[in-house]
Protein backbone atom coordinates (compact mmCIF):
# COMPACT_ATOMS: atom_id res chain seq x y z
CA UNK A 1 0.00 0.00 0.00
CA UNK A 2 1.50 3.27 -0.78
CA UNK A 3 -0.14 5.64 1.43
CA UNK A 4 -0.19 5.08 5.40
CA UNK A 5 -3.48 3.15 6.73
CA UNK A 6 -4.91 4.49 10.10
CA UNK A 7 -7.68 3.19 11.84
CA UNK A 8 -9.85 5.92 11.13
CA UNK A 9 -8.64 5.92 7.92
CA UNK A 10 -9.94 1.90 8.33
CA UNK A 11 -13.17 2.51 9.88
CA UNK A 12 -13.97 5.19 7.52
CA UNK A 13 -13.61 2.74 4.37
CA UNK A 14 -15.47 0.09 5.88
CA UNK A 15 -18.90 2.38 6.55
CA UNK A 16 -18.09 3.58 2.56
CA UNK A 17 -18.47 -0.19 1.77
CA UNK A 18 -20.90 -0.61 4.18
CA UNK A 19 -23.12 2.05 2.35
CA UNK A 20 -22.35 1.02 -1.16
CA UNK A 21 -23.07 -2.27 -1.15
CA UNK A 22 -27.17 -0.92 0.65
CA UNK A 23 -27.01 1.06 -2.44
CA UNK A 24 -26.18 -1.52 -5.07
CA UNK A 25 -28.69 -3.98 -3.24
CA UNK A 26 -31.70 -1.25 -4.02
CA UNK A 27 -30.85 -1.18 -7.59
CA UNK A 28 -30.53 -5.12 -7.88
CA UNK A 29 -33.75 -4.95 -6.23
CA UNK A 30 -35.66 -3.16 -8.84
CA UNK A 31 -34.15 -5.78 -11.26
CA UNK A 32 -35.29 -9.28 -9.42
CA UNK A 33 -38.23 -10.90 -8.49
CA UNK A 34 -41.57 -8.89 -9.36
CA UNK A 35 -40.23 -5.83 -10.60
CA UNK A 36 -38.22 -8.03 -12.73
CA UNK A 37 -41.50 -10.26 -13.58
CA UNK A 38 -43.28 -7.02 -14.15
CA UNK A 39 -41.04 -6.04 -16.92
CA UNK A 40 -40.70 -8.94 -19.28
CA UNK A 41 -44.21 -9.67 -18.80
CA UNK A 42 -44.69 -6.06 -20.14
CA UNK A 43 -42.74 -6.90 -22.79
CA UNK A 44 -44.36 -9.87 -23.56
CA UNK A 45 -41.51 -12.55 -22.23
CA UNK A 46 -43.14 -16.45 -21.06
CA UNK A 47 -43.19 -17.03 -17.38
CA UNK A 48 -40.28 -19.84 -18.26
CA UNK A 49 -38.11 -17.17 -20.36
CA UNK A 50 -38.54 -14.95 -17.64
CA UNK A 51 -37.31 -17.47 -14.97
CA UNK A 52 -33.96 -18.25 -17.59
CA UNK A 53 -33.69 -14.39 -17.35
CA UNK A 54 -33.65 -14.37 -13.91
CA UNK A 55 -31.06 -16.66 -13.35
CA UNK A 56 -28.55 -14.54 -15.94
CA UNK A 57 -27.67 -12.72 -12.54
CA UNK A 58 -26.24 -16.86 -11.65
CA UNK A 59 -24.72 -17.31 -15.59
CA UNK A 60 -23.08 -13.50 -15.60
CA UNK A 61 -20.70 -15.22 -12.61
CA UNK A 62 -19.16 -17.09 -15.77
CA UNK A 63 -17.91 -13.39 -16.68
CA UNK A 64 -15.77 -13.33 -13.47
CA UNK A 65 -13.38 -15.70 -14.99
CA UNK A 66 -12.43 -12.65 -17.30
CA UNK A 67 -11.04 -11.18 -14.53
CA UNK A 68 -8.34 -13.64 -14.77
CA UNK A 69 -7.19 -11.45 -17.95
CA UNK A 70 -6.75 -8.49 -16.25
CA UNK A 71 -3.97 -6.47 -15.31
CA UNK A 72 -4.69 -3.74 -13.11
CA UNK A 73 -2.25 -1.52 -11.17
CA UNK A 74 -5.23 0.00 -9.14
CA UNK A 75 -8.20 -1.09 -7.89
CA UNK A 76 -10.65 2.40 -7.60
CA UNK A 77 -10.66 3.67 -11.11
CA UNK A 78 -11.24 0.24 -12.38
CA UNK A 79 -14.06 -0.35 -10.48
CA UNK A 80 -15.97 2.42 -10.43
CA UNK A 81 -16.50 3.10 -14.30
CA UNK A 82 -17.59 -0.78 -14.68
CA UNK A 83 -19.92 0.15 -11.74
CA UNK A 84 -21.12 3.30 -14.10
CA UNK A 85 -21.48 1.32 -17.06
CA UNK A 86 -23.21 -1.49 -15.25
CA UNK A 87 -26.09 0.17 -13.87
CA UNK A 88 -26.79 2.57 -16.98
CA UNK A 89 -27.67 -0.67 -18.75
CA UNK A 90 -29.56 -1.51 -15.78
CA UNK A 91 -31.80 1.53 -16.08
CA UNK A 92 -31.87 1.38 -19.72
CA UNK A 93 -34.05 -1.60 -19.48
CA UNK A 94 -37.09 0.32 -17.66
CA UNK A 95 -37.08 2.88 -20.80
CA UNK A 96 -36.99 -0.33 -23.51
CA UNK A 97 -41.20 -0.19 -22.74
CA UNK A 98 -41.18 3.42 -24.30
CA UNK A 99 -39.23 2.76 -28.05
CA UNK A 100 -40.85 2.22 -31.04
CA UNK A 101 -40.01 -0.86 -31.93
CA UNK A 102 -41.77 -4.70 -32.78
CA UNK A 103 -42.32 -6.62 -29.76
CA UNK A 104 -39.39 -9.02 -30.45
CA UNK A 105 -37.14 -6.50 -31.54
CA UNK A 106 -37.74 -5.31 -27.75
CA UNK A 107 -37.51 -8.22 -26.20
CA UNK A 108 -33.93 -9.59 -28.19
CA UNK A 109 -33.58 -5.46 -27.26
CA UNK A 110 -33.77 -6.56 -23.40
CA UNK A 111 -31.98 -9.74 -23.10
CA UNK A 112 -28.85 -7.82 -24.78
CA UNK A 113 -28.76 -5.01 -22.49
CA UNK A 114 -29.52 -7.51 -19.82
CA UNK A 115 -26.43 -9.62 -19.95
CA UNK A 116 -24.04 -6.89 -20.90
CA UNK A 117 -25.23 -5.50 -17.43
CA UNK A 118 -23.97 -8.30 -15.50
CA UNK A 119 -21.24 -9.01 -17.52
CA UNK A 120 -19.95 -5.52 -16.54
CA UNK A 121 -20.99 -6.42 -13.75
CA UNK A 122 -19.24 -10.10 -12.55
CA UNK A 123 -16.07 -8.80 -14.57
CA UNK A 124 -15.32 -6.26 -12.03
CA UNK A 125 -16.69 -8.14 -9.14
CA UNK A 126 -13.58 -10.06 -7.53
CA UNK A 127 -11.63 -7.06 -7.68
CA UNK A 128 -14.32 -5.08 -6.21
CA UNK A 129 -14.87 -7.24 -3.26
CA UNK A 130 -10.87 -7.99 -2.62
CA UNK A 131 -10.27 -4.25 -2.74
CA UNK A 132 -13.29 -2.88 -0.02
CA UNK A 133 -12.54 -6.40 2.15
CA UNK A 134 -8.73 -5.43 2.27
CA UNK A 135 -9.66 -2.80 4.38
CA UNK A 136 -11.50 -5.30 6.87
CA UNK A 137 -9.71 -7.26 9.78
CA UNK A 138 -9.78 -10.86 9.21
CA UNK A 139 -11.02 -11.60 12.71
CA UNK A 140 -14.08 -9.43 12.16
CA UNK A 141 -15.44 -10.58 8.67
CA UNK A 142 -17.90 -12.43 9.97
CA UNK A 143 -19.56 -9.63 12.01
CA UNK A 144 -18.72 -7.18 9.62
CA UNK A 145 -20.48 -9.06 6.62
CA UNK A 146 -23.25 -9.52 8.79
CA UNK A 147 -23.64 -5.72 9.88
CA UNK A 148 -23.35 -4.35 6.17
CA UNK A 149 -26.09 -7.22 5.18
CA UNK A 150 -28.23 -6.07 8.31
CA UNK A 151 -28.16 -2.58 6.38
CA UNK A 152 -28.97 -3.74 3.08
CA UNK A 153 -31.70 -5.45 4.12
CA UNK A 154 -33.41 -2.67 6.54
CA UNK A 155 -33.07 0.19 4.06
CA UNK A 156 -33.96 -2.35 0.97
CA UNK A 157 -37.37 -3.01 3.38
CA UNK A 158 -37.97 0.20 3.24
CA UNK A 159 -37.21 0.55 -0.73
CA UNK A 160 -39.01 -2.45 -1.86
CA UNK A 161 -42.03 -1.48 0.05
CA UNK A 162 -41.85 2.01 -1.39
CA UNK A 163 -41.47 1.28 -4.86
CA UNK A 164 -43.80 -1.10 -4.30
CA UNK A 165 -46.27 0.87 -3.16
CA UNK A 166 -45.64 3.41 -6.16
CA UNK A 167 -45.56 1.24 -8.95
CA UNK A 168 -49.00 -0.43 -7.74
CA UNK A 169 -49.93 3.00 -7.76
CA UNK A 170 -49.44 3.52 -11.60
CA UNK A 171 -51.01 0.73 -12.92
CA UNK A 172 -54.20 0.91 -10.77
CA UNK A 173 -54.62 4.37 -13.26
CA UNK A 174 -53.43 1.89 -15.59
CA UNK A 175 -49.94 4.20 -16.13
CA UNK A 176 -48.19 1.17 -16.27
CA UNK A 177 -44.86 3.21 -18.55
CA UNK A 178 -45.14 5.61 -15.33
CA UNK A 179 -44.42 3.07 -13.04
CA UNK A 180 -41.39 1.76 -15.79
CA UNK A 181 -40.13 5.62 -15.98
CA UNK A 182 -40.29 6.08 -12.19
CA UNK A 183 -37.82 2.64 -11.48
CA UNK A 184 -35.91 4.37 -14.39
CA UNK A 185 -35.17 7.33 -13.03
CA UNK A 186 -34.44 5.96 -9.52
CA UNK A 187 -31.44 3.80 -10.51
CA UNK A 188 -30.05 6.62 -11.96
CA UNK A 189 -30.58 8.73 -8.93
CA UNK A 190 -28.81 5.94 -6.83
CA UNK A 191 -26.14 5.26 -9.44
CA UNK A 192 -25.38 8.91 -8.48
CA UNK A 193 -24.84 7.95 -4.89
CA UNK A 194 -22.85 4.99 -5.44
CA UNK A 195 -20.49 6.54 -7.38
CA UNK A 196 -20.10 9.34 -4.89
CA UNK A 197 -19.66 6.84 -2.29
CA UNK A 198 -16.99 4.09 -4.26
CA UNK A 199 -15.03 7.37 -4.52
CA UNK A 200 -14.51 7.87 -1.01
CA UNK A 201 -12.57 4.52 -0.69
CA UNK A 202 -9.29 4.33 0.06
CA UNK A 203 -7.20 3.00 -3.05
CA UNK A 204 -5.08 0.81 -3.73
CA UNK A 205 -2.12 -0.81 -5.47
CA UNK A 206 -1.94 -4.10 -7.04
CA UNK A 207 0.59 -6.31 -5.33
CA UNK A 208 2.94 -7.65 -8.55
CA UNK A 209 1.40 -11.03 -8.27
CA UNK A 210 -1.53 -10.48 -9.79
CA UNK A 211 0.23 -9.76 -12.90
CA UNK A 212 1.33 -13.38 -13.50
CA UNK A 213 0.09 -15.04 -16.94
CA UNK A 214 -3.61 -16.36 -16.78
CA UNK A 215 -2.60 -20.32 -16.81
CA UNK A 216 -0.46 -19.67 -13.67
CA UNK A 217 -3.15 -17.61 -11.63
CA UNK A 218 -5.87 -20.15 -12.76
CA UNK A 219 -3.45 -22.98 -11.78
CA UNK A 220 -2.56 -21.81 -8.67
CA UNK A 221 -6.23 -21.82 -7.57
CA UNK A 222 -7.28 -25.32 -9.09
CA UNK A 223 -4.15 -26.65 -6.83
CA UNK A 224 -6.29 -25.59 -3.44
CA UNK A 225 -7.83 -28.10 -2.36
CA UNK A 226 -10.01 -26.13 0.07
CA UNK A 227 -11.01 -24.16 -2.95
CA UNK A 228 -12.40 -26.53 -5.02
CA UNK A 229 -14.37 -27.68 -2.11
CA UNK A 230 -15.92 -24.25 -1.78
CA UNK A 231 -16.50 -24.08 -4.98
CA UNK A 232 -18.53 -27.37 -5.40
CA UNK A 233 -20.41 -26.77 -2.43
CA UNK A 234 -21.74 -23.30 -3.62
CA UNK A 235 -22.41 -25.00 -7.12
CA UNK A 236 -24.62 -27.71 -5.08
CA UNK A 237 -26.13 -24.76 -3.59
CA UNK A 238 -26.72 -22.52 -6.61
CA UNK A 239 -28.27 -25.42 -8.49
CA UNK A 240 -31.03 -25.50 -5.78
CA UNK A 241 -31.68 -21.94 -5.41
CA UNK A 242 -31.81 -22.00 -9.08
CA UNK A 243 -33.98 -24.49 -9.94
CA UNK A 244 -36.84 -22.64 -7.96
CA UNK A 245 -36.43 -19.20 -6.74
CA UNK A 246 -36.65 -17.55 -10.56
CA UNK A 247 -39.84 -18.80 -11.31
CA UNK A 248 -41.72 -17.77 -8.08
CA UNK A 249 -41.73 -14.03 -9.15
CA UNK A 250 -44.57 -14.88 -12.47
CA UNK A 251 -46.01 -17.30 -10.05
CA UNK A 252 -47.14 -15.12 -7.61
CA UNK A 253 -48.03 -12.65 -9.81
CA UNK A 254 -49.85 -14.84 -12.10
CA UNK A 255 -50.92 -18.06 -10.64
CA UNK A 256 -51.41 -16.76 -7.21
CA UNK A 257 -52.53 -13.17 -7.97
CA UNK A 258 -50.37 -10.93 -5.55
CA UNK A 259 -50.23 -7.53 -5.97
CA UNK A 260 -46.34 -5.97 -5.92
CA UNK A 261 -47.21 -4.74 -2.71
CA UNK A 262 -48.25 -7.77 -1.41
CA UNK A 263 -44.87 -9.39 -2.63
CA UNK A 264 -42.87 -6.73 -1.42
CA UNK A 265 -44.55 -7.10 1.83
CA UNK A 266 -43.46 -10.78 1.75
CA UNK A 267 -40.12 -9.97 0.80
CA UNK A 268 -39.77 -7.11 3.77
CA UNK A 269 -40.78 -9.86 6.21
CA UNK A 270 -37.86 -12.37 5.05
CA UNK A 271 -35.31 -9.22 5.06
CA UNK A 272 -36.28 -8.36 8.17
CA UNK A 273 -35.67 -11.82 9.77
CA UNK A 274 -32.35 -11.75 7.68
CA UNK A 275 -31.62 -8.33 9.43
CA UNK A 276 -32.36 -9.95 12.43
CA UNK A 277 -30.03 -13.06 12.70
CA UNK A 278 -27.12 -11.48 10.45
CA UNK A 279 -25.30 -10.28 13.60
CA UNK A 280 -26.24 -13.68 15.25
CA UNK A 281 -24.80 -15.85 12.15
CA UNK A 282 -21.43 -13.41 11.91
CA UNK A 283 -20.65 -14.09 15.30
CA UNK A 284 -21.65 -17.97 14.92
CA UNK A 285 -19.18 -18.19 12.05
CA UNK A 286 -16.10 -16.20 13.64
CA UNK A 287 -16.82 -18.51 17.11
CA UNK A 288 -18.12 -22.11 15.90
CA UNK A 289 -16.66 -21.49 11.86
CA UNK A 290 -17.79 -20.79 8.34
CA UNK A 291 -18.76 -24.30 7.89
CA UNK A 292 -20.51 -25.42 10.71
CA UNK A 293 -22.73 -22.02 9.85
CA UNK A 294 -22.98 -22.46 6.18
CA UNK A 295 -24.18 -26.44 6.89
CA UNK A 296 -27.29 -24.90 9.26
CA UNK A 297 -28.03 -22.08 6.93
CA UNK A 298 -28.34 -24.88 4.31
CA UNK A 299 -30.63 -27.15 6.47
CA UNK A 300 -33.15 -24.39 6.60
CA UNK A 301 -32.88 -23.61 2.91
CA UNK A 302 -34.34 -26.75 2.24
CA UNK A 303 -37.06 -26.50 4.87
CA UNK A 304 -38.00 -23.04 3.33
CA UNK A 305 -38.55 -24.76 -0.15
CA UNK A 306 -39.98 -27.47 1.33
CA UNK A 307 -42.90 -25.25 2.60
CA UNK A 308 -43.25 -23.11 -0.15
CA UNK A 309 -44.20 -26.48 -1.77
CA UNK A 310 -47.53 -26.47 -0.20
CA UNK A 311 -48.29 -22.75 -1.99
CA UNK A 312 -51.55 -23.01 -4.03
CA UNK A 313 -53.99 -20.20 -5.06
CA UNK A 314 -56.38 -19.93 -2.49
CA UNK A 315 -54.33 -20.79 0.31
CA UNK A 316 -50.88 -19.02 -0.76
CA UNK A 317 -49.91 -16.14 1.22
CA UNK A 318 -48.98 -18.19 4.53
CA UNK A 319 -46.35 -20.73 2.67
CA UNK A 320 -45.19 -18.05 1.12
CA UNK A 321 -44.58 -15.95 4.25
CA UNK A 322 -43.20 -19.01 5.93
CA UNK A 323 -40.82 -19.17 2.69
CA UNK A 324 -39.93 -16.30 2.63
CA UNK A 325 -39.09 -16.56 7.16
CA UNK A 326 -36.96 -19.50 6.41
CA UNK A 327 -35.54 -18.21 3.30
CA UNK A 328 -34.41 -15.10 5.20
CA UNK A 329 -32.66 -17.03 7.90
CA UNK A 330 -30.98 -19.49 5.86
CA UNK A 331 -29.37 -16.81 3.37
CA UNK A 332 -28.23 -15.05 6.64
CA UNK A 333 -25.75 -18.29 7.09
CA UNK A 334 -24.83 -18.65 3.19
CA UNK A 335 -23.93 -15.50 1.68
CA UNK A 336 -21.85 -14.35 4.99
CA UNK A 337 -19.64 -18.19 4.48
CA UNK A 338 -19.51 -17.58 0.56
CA UNK A 339 -16.91 -15.00 0.48
CA UNK A 340 -15.73 -15.56 3.51
CA UNK A 341 -15.19 -19.48 3.04
CA UNK A 342 -12.56 -18.31 0.36
CA UNK A 343 -11.09 -15.89 1.89
CA UNK A 344 -9.71 -18.47 4.88
CA UNK A 345 -8.22 -20.72 1.65
CA UNK A 346 -6.03 -18.29 0.40
CA UNK A 347 -4.03 -15.02 0.84
CA UNK A 348 -5.00 -11.90 -0.07
CA UNK A 349 -3.32 -11.37 -3.15
CA UNK A 350 -5.21 -14.57 -4.65
CA UNK A 351 -8.92 -13.53 -3.22
CA UNK A 352 -9.78 -12.12 -6.09
CA UNK A 353 -8.73 -15.16 -8.48
CA UNK A 354 -10.31 -17.72 -6.28
CA UNK A 355 -13.32 -15.69 -6.47
CA UNK A 356 -14.01 -15.75 -9.97
CA UNK A 357 -13.18 -18.88 -10.36
CA UNK A 358 -15.45 -20.29 -7.73
CA UNK A 359 -18.27 -17.94 -8.55
CA UNK A 360 -17.77 -19.08 -12.32
CA UNK A 361 -18.24 -22.43 -11.72
CA UNK A 362 -21.64 -21.58 -9.62
CA UNK A 363 -22.79 -19.38 -12.48
CA UNK A 364 -22.48 -22.60 -14.89
CA UNK A 365 -24.58 -24.17 -12.39
CA UNK A 366 -27.05 -21.90 -11.69
CA UNK A 367 -27.86 -20.99 -14.91
CA UNK A 368 -27.84 -24.79 -16.34
CA UNK A 369 -30.17 -25.28 -13.62
CA UNK A 370 -32.56 -22.81 -14.33
CA UNK A 371 -32.55 -23.68 -18.25
CA UNK A 372 -33.21 -26.83 -17.41
CA UNK A 373 -36.35 -26.26 -15.40
CA UNK A 374 -37.24 -23.73 -17.16
CA UNK A 375 -38.29 -26.68 -19.84
CA UNK A 376 -39.97 -28.69 -17.08
CA UNK A 377 -41.51 -25.67 -16.04
CA UNK A 378 -42.91 -25.51 -19.45
CA UNK A 379 -44.14 -28.83 -20.10
CA UNK A 380 -46.12 -28.43 -16.48
CA UNK A 381 -48.30 -25.81 -17.49
CA UNK A 382 -48.50 -27.36 -21.05
CA UNK A 383 -50.14 -30.24 -19.42
CA UNK A 384 -52.82 -28.29 -17.57
CA UNK A 385 -50.60 -28.30 -14.10
CA UNK A 386 -50.64 -32.16 -13.34
CA UNK A 387 -47.80 -34.37 -12.79
CA UNK A 388 -47.90 -37.85 -13.37
CA UNK A 389 -51.64 -37.49 -13.26
CA UNK A 390 -51.82 -35.37 -9.73
CA UNK A 391 -52.81 -31.92 -9.37
CA UNK A 392 -49.38 -30.00 -9.27
CA UNK A 393 -48.25 -26.58 -10.15
CA UNK A 394 -44.50 -25.96 -12.12
CA UNK A 395 -43.25 -23.93 -9.14
CA UNK A 396 -44.11 -26.35 -6.28
CA UNK A 397 -42.62 -29.21 -8.50
CA UNK A 398 -39.05 -26.93 -8.27
CA UNK A 399 -39.70 -26.52 -4.69
CA UNK A 400 -39.62 -29.52 -4.19
CA UNK A 401 -36.53 -30.18 -5.99
CA UNK A 402 -34.88 -27.69 -4.69
CA UNK A 403 -35.25 -28.45 -1.30
CA UNK A 404 -33.88 -32.24 -2.10
CA UNK A 405 -30.42 -30.07 -3.68
CA UNK A 406 -30.42 -28.33 -0.86
CA UNK A 407 -30.48 -31.30 1.65
CA UNK A 408 -27.71 -32.95 -0.36
CA UNK A 409 -25.21 -29.44 -0.06
CA UNK A 410 -25.78 -29.78 3.60
CA UNK A 411 -24.60 -33.35 3.23
CA UNK A 412 -21.82 -32.08 1.23
CA UNK A 413 -20.78 -29.69 3.72
CA UNK A 414 -20.62 -31.92 6.82
CA UNK A 415 -18.82 -34.60 4.83
CA UNK A 416 -16.06 -32.45 2.81
CA UNK A 417 -15.59 -29.31 4.81
CA UNK A 418 -16.72 -29.98 8.59
CA UNK A 419 -15.69 -34.19 9.41
CA UNK A 420 -12.18 -33.27 7.32
CA UNK A 421 -10.98 -30.51 8.98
Amino acid sequence: MEQQITPRSLRRNNRLYIAQAAVEYHINLLLTGSFLAALTTALGISDALTGVLSSVISLGCVFQMLSLLLHLRRSRSFVLGMSVANQLLFAALYFIPFLPLGGRVRIVLFVVLLLLAYFVYYVAHPEKVSWLMCWVEDSRRGIFTANMQIVSLVTGMAFSLLMGAVFDHFLGKGQKNAAFLVCGITILALLAVHTALLWGVTDRKLPPQQRDGLPQRFGRVLQNKKVRRVAVLYLLWQTANYAAVPFYGTYQIKELGFSLTLVSLLGVLGSFVRAVVSQWWGRYGDRRSFPVMVRLGLLVAAASFAVCALAVPGRAVLPFAAYNVLYGISMGAIEIGRNNLIFDAVPEEERSDALALSQSLCGLAGFAATAVCGVLVSAVQAGGNRVLGLPLYAQQLMSILAAVLALLAAVYVHRTLIKTK
